[in-house]
Order: C-alpha cells, then sequence, then structure tokens
C-alpha cells in the first residue's frame, strides 16, 4: 500500500484504522489522501455511494466484495484490490501497475515439518515405535503409513525434497521443495492435514505439536527463505541471497535480511512460536536455537546459512529460520519474517559477526560481551516483546495485533495453572 501511495502520489504514510462506519468513514473520506477498503461490506452498510465517495474527490482502492461493484474489475485472485477512483474522479485499473510492482521481488519459502507417529493407550499418547535417532529401522517400522503419505502429497501435487527419521522415538521429518511465499504457506496446512488424515487410516495419531512428549525432543517447523529477482527485475530469476565472493555464498542483502529478523527476533517469537508449548522446545543444546545468534552451518543458531548444494550454489543459498513450530499460523508466521527482513534490508541492519559455535556454551559473561541474548522463554515475554515492536505491530495492522495478542494473552493464562504434563497432553492433537 506505501508503494501504491507513493507511485499515485497521494501521501506518504499508511495508516491503518480498522473497520470505519457512519460520520468516522465520512471524515476519512474527506481527509484521506488514498482510502482503502478491504471489507465484504455491501452498500448498505457501506456508508457512502459511488457517487458520494466520487464528490469527495478522494482516491480509492476496494475489494471486488464491496460496495462499488458495479465498477470493479474482477482481480486474479479473489479478494485483490484491483481499482482505484483517482482525483479527478475517474475510475482506473491498477491492477497491472500494482503486479508489475510485485513482479520485481519474488519470495521463495520451505518448511522442514517434524512430527510424531503416536497411538493413545488408556489416557496417555506413547510414540508409535521405539527407533534410535535417524535409524532406518525407524523407517522400516512406520514404512506402510510414511509410503500411503508420501503418495496422498504428490497427487495434491506437493514436491517433496525429503523424509527421514528425527530424533525421537517414532519422530518423523519431511521437507518440502521451496516455492513461492503464499503457496509455501499454504503446503504446511496441506501436508498436515494431510499427514493426519492419512495416519489416521493406519491407526495412528501424527503429532505436530511442538514438545509433545516433555521427555523426548520438541518438533519445529523450520522456514526456508530466500529472495529473487522478479519478472520485471533487472535480476530475474536471480536468488538475491547469493554473492560468489562472500562466505558462504551468503550476499550483502542477505546479511541485512539476517540483521532485520534478528532485530525483531523476539517479538516475531510471538508469531512463530505461537503456544505455551513452544517453548518447552526451545531449550539450549537441542539444536533448537535458543539464543539471538546466526552462524553458518550452526544448528544452535536462531538463524542457520545451510551450505548450498555443489553445483547449484546460486540456486540453493538460503536462510533456515530455526525459531518456528506448527503451532505459529504459517501466513502470519512468513509475513512477520518478510516484515522484518525487509526492514533489515532498508535500513541496512548490520547481523555483525555469525557464531562459530554453540552458544550456549559461551560462559554468561562471554554472551553478555558478544550481545548474545536468550530467546524469550514463555509465551509472555513474547507478547510483550510484541507489543513492543513497532515495525511487526504495522505489519499486522491494528485489528489483528489486538486480537492475536488478546487471543494469545487468554491461551497462556489458562495453561499457567496447568502441570506440565497437562499442557503437554492438551497440545498434542491440536497440532
Amino acid at each position: 500500500l506505501q508503494t501504491l501511495a507513493t507511485a499515485l502520489g497521494v501521501g506518504q504514510a499508511v495508516r491503518f484504522t480498522g473497520p470505519l462506519f457512519g460520520d468516522d468513514l465520512a471524515q476519512a473520506y474527506s481527509a484521506a489522501d488514498l482510502l482503502v477498503n478491504a471489507s465484504f461490506y455491501h452498500r448498505e452498510n457501506f456508508g457512502l455511494s459511488q457517487a458520494e465517495a466520487q464528490a469527495c474527490g478522494t482516491p480509492v482502492v476496494c475489494s471486488h466484495w464491496g460496495g462499488f461493484k458495479d465498477v470493479i474489475i474482477a482481480g486474479e485472485t479473489g479478494y485483490f484490490m484491483e481499482t482505484v477512483l483517482s482525483k479527478h474522479g475517474v475510475w482506473v485499473d491498477w491492477a497491472a501497475g500494482a503486479r508489475h510492482v510485485a513482479r520485481l521481488l519474488q519470495d521463495e519459502a520451505a518448511v522442514e515439518h517434524e512430527f510424531y507417529f503416536a497411538r493413545k493407550e488408556g489416557d496417555k499418547y506413547v510414540p508409535a515405535d521405539d527407533s534410535l535417532c535417524y535409524s532406518s529401522r525407524g523407517l522400516d517400522d512406520e514404512a506402510e503409513v510414511v509410503d500411503a503419505i508420501l503418495a496422498a502429497l504428490e497427487l495434491e501435487g506437493v514436491s517433496i525434497e525429503l523424509f527421514h527419521s528425527e530424533l525421537g522415538p517414532a519422530q518423523q521429518e519431511l521437507s518440502i521443495r521451496h516455492t513461492g511465499i503464499l503457496r509455501a504457506a499454504d503446503n504446511v496446512c496441506l501436508v498436515r492435514e494431510t499427514v493426519r488424515g492419512v495416519a489416521r487410516a493406519f491407526n495412528l495419531l501424527a503429532s505436530f505439536a511442538p514438545k509433545p512428549f516433555l521427555d523426548q525432543a520438541g518438533s519445529g517447523a523450520h522456514i526456508h527463505l530466500s529472495l529473487w529477482g522478479g519478472e520485471n527485475s533487472e535480476s530475474t530469476g536471480t536468488n538475491l541471497f547469493y554473492d560468489a565472493g562472500e562466505r558462504g555464498g551468503l550476499s550483502q542483502l542477505g546479511k541485512y535480511f539476517i540483521g532485520g529478523v534478528l532485530r525483531h527476533i523476539r517479538g516475531l517469537m510471538a508469531i512463530t512460536c505461537g503456544s505455551p508449548n513452544s517453548y518447552r522446545r526451545i531449550l539450549p543444546h537441542y539444536w533448537s536455537s535458543a539464543y539471538e545468534a546466526y552462524g553458518f552451518d550452526n544448528r544452535e543458531g536462531a538463524i542457520r546459512i545451510p551450505s548450498p548444494f555443489w553445483g547449484r550454489e546460486a540456486e540453493s543459498i538460503n536462510l533456515e529460520i530455526k525459531f518456528a513450530d506448527h503451532s505459529g499460523n504459517p501466513y502470519l508466521s512468513m509475513g512477520a519474517l518478510m516484515a522484518a527482513g525487509l526492514d533489515g534490508i532498508k535500513n541496512s541492519i548490520d547481523p555483525g559477526e555469525p557464531e562459530e559455535i554453540d552458544p550456549g556454551n559461551y560462559s554468561d559473561e562471554e554472551r553478555e560481551r558478544r550481545g548474545i541474548r536468550r530467546l524469550p522463554t514463555s509465551l509472555d515475554e513474547a507478547l510483550d516483546e510484541l507489543e513492543r515492536d513497532q515495525v511487526l505491530l504495522q505489519a499486522l495492522g491494528p485489528l489483528l495485533a489486538r486480537s492475536y495478542i488478546a487471543v494469545k494473552r487468554d491461551e497462556s493464562a489458562f495453561f499457567k495453572e496447568k502441570t506440565a504434563e497437562e499442557e503437554a497432553r492438551q497440545h498434542f492433537y491440536k497440532y
């Protein structure tokens, strides 16, 4: 919206107000440089007719479900805002211009899905097998259900990168190929529901909870991100995180992106680790990213730069965001991460030097000297950080931010009186 406003020359600031009605709406039409309506309100609830709004001389962007549906040009996507009323009272289709801006930059993502196969015995959940970390026996034990899951995902058009047994007994990891960030978020939901549904056909439960078993490894949903030159960019089809002359192939733009994520990481966790159970997973020495740090192939860093594939370095360089699990809404998580990373690029935020070892192996004094802080250890602590983070709050918008924080505060309060065992039990099959 800020890009659109600047391109139209109708203002330098975007303010999100939430729903407006009656006199407030009329005043907004008169005072605003550019008014955006992405609601589903029809004429009787909208407050002003097309003619009344046109008389104000205010540019309007609205959804095709809005009160101006007689002049809206159908968009390519269901809720995409496609039309502007210019200051001269002329309706102008801006879809082509908006798509041109979007095509300058393409963000891609993929997720590593970790989960457990389990059974319910009485009032307890137990792992479906007792296989060891990365063992071939774990694959043998669950071969039939794994084959059925992979076949179902392929029929659904989901491109699979790899599948293997994980650290815990009956714990699995399924990695999906990177794609556009919106489709990547769709894939998170599709994978989770497919895995759970197919598992039920084999009398198994699949739990994506962050810490389903308190005495075993937790399950993350590590997000891999990269930025590419879009169709209208001078760098079309180029991975903007890649620079052959830099360590690990990571470009300066990629470092600024990391800087932005680290700047906002504490508030981001309220979104990417969205449940009280999440913070039982985020522990030192568990490859779950307990500290504000990044590094090349450092599995204890909150952000890891994986080694690119040999011979495909430019294609495969990406950032792995480790402080994420399946209790985080994938659409909000990826959107918030992009907002943080782009803030880093916009403001050239230096992430500092990469960490070469597990930050948990430093003394408290050495971590303090290096500026490495422990990540939030509870949902409430992360929500406190989110409430102070203006970049993330603006990205969410006031209505969604208030609603999200209120719901999560209530969720946190509910579990304060519960034992750790009860918390894990109640999260087990909610995710």
